[in-house]
């Protein structure tokens, strides 16, 4: 994987549509691949699909494929025409639009989702993802953790300076809102991270959770450098070996990947 060059798109959307893309592409897919998830015909469902680049990648396996989002979004009509998007708040989708997605699926993808999720409802949260699988189906969850250097996101909603300041998730809320004041980002900016403060996604807290619903971990990797920032930044995927020192992995491991079984 190398750095994907802005400049070479007509828009920061073709730009991150094709950032997703390679990201699944190039390291994802692969991935399932060498831990032996199968892909070829299989039915996928990305939840918390965003521009639906991510789940794109996946056409050249399989054409039962499925995008959830909490919002519409302005998906590409090549890709809406071979992937099935539903919006709407996983928690409170209703029975037609679980009926639409048929049978459960084979493989079920949380990228970068389950940090978006407050605290104390990620394990409904979970929970409602079960209606979507069978007791083989296999769950690819990542996440980048709460503690880690840029676990507030702050590289990617800040303007600022900001952006590139490791930690501000340790700061207390009222300081926080104060320097983001002070650095004039604007409120959708303080928004997006108060949210992710108040969600807090650590390795322990997300350990705790599958483990009480009884999934099954088949792979995990703790990442120094993670393959987004392989594609954002032009820096080298790094595996961390911190990821079974309970306190340092929380600050120095960067983002981590599981796969995960719903136990038969």
């Amino acid at each position: 994987m190398k750095k994907i060059n802005k400049n070479k798109f007509n828009s920061w959307k073709d730009y991150y549509f094709h950032y997703q893309y390679s990201l699944a592409e190039q390291f994802y897919i692969p991935l399932l691949k060498k831990i032996n998830i199968k892909l070829k015909d299989k039915k996928i469902i990305d939840i918390g699909c965003g521009n639906g680049g991510f789940i794109s990648a996946f056409l050249k396996h399989s054409n039962n494929l499925y995008g959830i989002e909490i919002k519409e979004f302005d998906w590409p009509s090549e890709v809406k025409s071979k992937i099935v998007f539903l919006t709407g708040d996983l928690t409170e989708m209703t029975d037609y639009k679980v009926a639409i997605v048929g049978q459960p699926a084979d493989l079920i993808i949380l990228r970068d989702v389950i940090e978006h999720i407050p605290i104390n409802e990620k394990l409904f949260f979970l929970q409602k993802v079960k209606q979507f699988a069978k007791p083989d189906t296999d769950l690819l969850i990542t996440f980048p953790p709460f503690y880690s250097p840029f676990g507030l996101h702050q590289q990617v909603f800040c303007k600022s300076i900001l952006k590139y300041i490791p930690y501000l998730s340790i700061l207390p809320k009222s300081i926080l809102k104060l320097i983001l004041l002070v650095f004039r980002e604007n409120q959708n900016t303080l928004e997006k991270l108060l949210e992710i403060k108040e969600c807090r996604m650590t390795i322990r807290n997300f350990i705790k959770i599958y483990k009480e619903l009884k999934l099954e971990k088949t792979n995990s990797l703790f990442f120094t450098v993670r393959p987004s920032h392989t594609l954002r930044y032009g820096l080298k995927t790094r595996n961390s070996c911190l990821g079974k020192i309970p306190i340092l992995r929380e600050l120095f491991v960067t983002g981590v990947s599981f796969t995960l079984k719903f136990k038969k």
